[in-house]
């Protein structure tokens, strides 16, 4: 019993293997396959591809080109332009849609793509990316604190993936979650615990936070997505109340001559000495934190004026909302401010040192001048926030609205904010008038400024009203900000940055669209103007009524990118009255306007409609299917294209007036159709309509009557006969065939398992 059941299990199972054996090949493509497209690059002649990316090459890049598929069976060749070696060797044949060259083995170079025969069809290079990963201090990090990694690679703009033993994908994902960029952590193409950093720059500082972790090691490996380039760091993350005092941040940015905010967390009550500066750069500053109450301190470092006591004496200084005190402050003089470059930060806790970290001086720089406006109810002096609130981008400002003038430069904090004068460190500012009236030499714009400093988006404003400073409607001006060489980041004149921008200010004004306004007696009718006032100016609109039926409605409404719009309720009020318009805003500018009250509309407006027919025929039959377009309350123009299962079978370009229809038709020859159903489409100007052609099978001819006089006893035995298949019925019906050649897929599983039964039987 066995025996036998064992050969039965093992027919069986061959009998699978076939039947699954024919459903494979009837799935197999045409064409290469392509690996996943995260590590995939099109090729072009003469690119520049990093060392494992996929490069496919498709046949009009190599003169092989038939309708998107190789046109001829090929050998293609990949020569090193270095050596004159074969490095790879490919065969394609007709039909098939491309061929991938896999680059994770090439060394760096220039490759040729030849054909066997030496036709040269193209070239490329190959590069190594380069991948370090380094993390900023070899100290443990503070419990559930945060550490700085620095990824440096000689390519910007890549996909850099993470992976760690020691956590899952969510730990993972949390960990880096203060990356700006895309953060990718379930595509197919990613490893289990794996996530993706897309659109990593060259030099990228990388925050991992590692709240909610416990202390402990914790490997990283980092990797480009689709180059070979990897790296990996190990950090350290102490016990809970093991480190003393740690930077909040261990990396620091700031521009030249800006003022450095540097965190330092601090465990219980003690004074901790933070020393910024080395011998290597031969500038040392020295201070003590004496004293905080959460723990948490702020220090403001003066990039501007370390160095030079003249100007600070005191470099490190308490930040905002800070407790501190200092004491014992040192540094070295220096003839000239910091130059860029990283400067070490130390802490020392009784002479130890208990963490590190980099303060980075970029250049500084004077980029631009943007003039904004905003509402002539904003005051010059309110709150910076509260004015960039309601400020938009204008450089036609209505007359007595808000002028802001914004300076977009970094590196001027220390400077500015030392109280020093400004021109003789080289920072100047004017507003020319451009059209001043003839002899005379034009006016100046120089008091009733509000100045605003946003140092930390490195922005310094401007802002003062129209109607002041002696400024007339369509006056011009041009306001221009040096950066000149008495600044001691300015080498010579030649160095000198200057910004300039202009803008006019324009007579105030307000208007109606119409003159005269027809509405309907109905709700939601629309009145509607312009403006040149700033965006956000409150207006108010005022409806009328005039004659026997006298009505009075207001609605407020505010300028928006220099229009604005109303509706009023007109359903209440009589046909054919009459009423006056008026608009206002808040500086009295104003316009006015009339109207009339037309009929409500009896109907809804008409739309655009199309509609298709169903069709049936019978096997055999050709069939015709049409599709209309109807025209709305509007004229219509476009292509109208009728498709049958997804092809085109007909289309015509359409201009149809209001009302109007036409009918696209389209006759389908019989050979072309099988037995079933037939999707019908009709689509127009973004819209489409369905429908269906059902071809149904060819009735059976009427059965002969027996002409002998026989009985009929017998002919509805059940022996069978009626159920014998009459050829050219569903089994011919080419829309059931499963493209396979002889009997096809569902065939070749009943003989295949038909197969396998008989020869059990025969075992038994």
């Amino acid at each position: 019993m066995t025996g036998k059941y064992t050969k039965k299990t093992r027919a069986v199972f061959l009998a699978a293997l076939m039947v699954l054996s024919v459903v494979a090949m009837s799935a197999t493509l045409p064409g290469a396959v392509v690996a996943d497209d995260h590590d995939v690059e099109d090729f072009s002649d003469g690119e520049r591809y990093w060392q494992g990316q996929t490069i496919v090459v498709e046949p009009a890049d190599v003169d092989n080109d038939n309708g998107g598929v190789f046109a001829a069976d090929a050998t293609y060749e990949i020569i090193s332009n270095d050596t004159q070696g074969l490095e790879r060797q490919i065969s394609v044949s007709s039909g098939e849609e491309n061929f991938t060259i896999d680059t994770t083995r090439f060394d760096t170079g220039l490759y040729d793509i030849e054909e066997s025969d030496g036709t040269h069809h193209g070239e490329f290079r190959i590069d190594e990316q380069r991948l370090d990963v380094d993390i900023e201090s070899d100290l443990p990090v503070q419990y559930e604190g945060t550490a700085e990694v620095e990824v440096d690679s000689q390519r910007s703009g890549y996909t850099l993936t993470v992976h760690s033993d020691d956590l899952d994908v969510d730990e993972i994902t949390a960990a880096f979650s203060d990356y700006a960029g895309t953060v990718d952590n379930d595509s197919e193409w990613l490893d289990d615990d794996q996530i993706a950093l897309e659109g990593v720059s060259s030099i990228q500082s990388l925050d991992i936070d590692f709240d909610g972790l416990d202390a402990g090691n914790y490997t990283f490996e980092f990797g480009a997505a689709d180059t070979t380039a990897s790296d990996e760091v190990t950090i350290e993350v102490a016990e809970e109340g093991e480190i003393d005092a740690a930077f909040t941040d261990r990396i620091v940015s700031v521009p030249q001559g800006d003022v450095a905010e540097i965190g330092v967390d601090i465990d219980g009550d003690r004074d901790v000495r933070i020393q910024i500066g080395s011998s290597d750069v031969n500038y040392i500053a020295n201070a003590t934190i004496t004293d905080t109450e959460d723990g948490h301190a702020i220090v403001e470092f003066d990039t501007f004026g370390a160095g030079n006591s003249t100007i600070n004496p005191a470099p490190i200084a308490a930040g905002e909302d800070t407790d501190l005190t200092f004491d014992d402050q040192t540094q070295n003089a220096l003839s000239s401010p910091l130059v860029a470059g990283n400067y070490d930060m130390r802490l020392f806790i009784d002479g130890d040192r208990v963490d590190i970290g980099t303060l980075r001086l970029g250049d500084r720089s004077t980029d631009d001048v943007t003039i904004h406006t905003a509402p002539e109810d904003v005051n010059a002096g309110d709150d910076l926030e509260d004015i960039l609130e309601a400020a938009s981008v204008d450089n036609e400002i209505a007359y007595e609205d808000l002028v802001i003038v914004q300076v977009e430069a970094s590196g001027l904090q220390g400077l500015w904010e030392s109280g020093l004068n400004l021109e003789a460190y080289g920072v100047e500012w004017e507003f020319e008038h451009l059209n001043p009236a003839p002899n005379t030499e034009g006016n100046d714009i120089d008091s009733a400024i509000a100045e605003h400093q946003d140092f930390e988006n490195n922005s310094i404003y401007f802002a003062f009203d129209s109607d002041s400073n002696g400024i007339e409607e369509d006056d011009q001006y041009e306001f221009t900000f040096t950066v000149g060489e008495d600044n001691p980041y300015i080498s010579s004149d030649d160095d000198e940055e200057s910004v300039s921008a202009t803008f006019t200010v324009a007579e105030r004004s307000i208007e109606f669209s119409q003159e005269e306004f027809s509405v309907a007696a109905s709700d939601g009718q629309v009145i509607d103007g312009t403006s040149n006032a700033a965006a956000g100016t409150e207006i108010e609109v005022i409806v009328e009524g005039t004659g026997d039926n006298p009505f009075f409605m207001t609605q407020d409404t505010e300028v928006e990118d220099g229009e604005w719009a109303v509706e009023f309720d007109f359903s209440d009020e009589a046909e054919g009255a009459e009423f006056d318009l008026e608009v206002s805003d808040v500086s009295g500018a104003e316009d006015e306007a009339t109207g009339v009250i037309s009929s409500a509309p009896d109907d809804e407006p008409e739309e655009l409609s199309l509609s298709v027919g169903d069709v049936t025929v019978e096997e055999g039959e050709d069939a015709t299917i049409s599709g209309t377009v109807t025209a709305g309350d509007e004229d219509v123009s476009g292509e109208a294209v009728l498709l049958l299962n997804g092809d085109e079978v007909a289309s015509e370009d359409l201009e149809l007036e209001a009302g109007e229809d036409a009918t696209l038709e389209a006759t389908i020859s019989a050979d072309d159709l099988s037995v079933g159903t037939h999707d019908i489409e009709l689509t127009f100007d973004g819209e489409s309509a369905t429908g269906t052609l059902t071809v149904e099978e060819e009735a059976a001819p009427p059965e002969e009557e027996d002409d002998t006089g026989a009985d009929d006893e017998g002919a509805d035995d059940d022996d069978g006969a009626d159920d014998v298949e009459t050829p050219g019925t569903d089994d011919d019906d080419p829309a059931d065939d499963d493209g396979q050649p002889g009997f096809g897929i569902a065939v070749a599983i009943v003989a295949l398992l038909g197969a396998a039964m008989l020869a059990l039987r025969r075992q038994d």
